[in-house]
């Protein structure tokens, strides 16, 4: 696999998505070390969410930032959403979730545009 830019694009100027796999964050979480289901996979509802890495900076900081909404889409919108944008799906690679291991935790989708 190439390195990807800070942009979403691999070297080569394809479009790549990482992000943490759907079934990780819509279904499932973690509580006194046992993965237990906690939602549902299809749930299409926004959800109201910190901005991501808030955590990241001082605390007296965090307050100065504004609360965001979430729409956790699944894999599968993910990849028609490409294939309608006239994108073809080169490679759809899930990984292990760090700690949980035999559960998805990332996706990485490779496309191009036709020229």
């Amino acid at each position: 696999m190439q390195k990807s830019s800070d942009r979403g694009f691999d070297w080569a100027g394809r479009p790549v998505a990482i992000d943490a796999h759907p079934v990780a964050r819509k279904c499932l979480s973690v509580s006194q070390g046992q993965v237990v289901p906690s939602g549902s996979y299809f749930d299409d509802r926004f959800h109201d969410s910190d901005v991501a890495y808030k955590g990241c900076f001082p605390e007296e900081e965090q307050s100065d930032f504004p609360s965001c909404r979430l729409r956790y889409w699944t894999l599968g919108e993910i990849v028609t959403a490409f294939a309608r944008a006239g994108m073809i799906v080169e490679e759809l690679l899930e990984l292990p979730h760090a700690q949980l291991g035999d559960i998805p935790g990332l996706f990485v989708l490779t496309a191009s545009k036709p020229q």
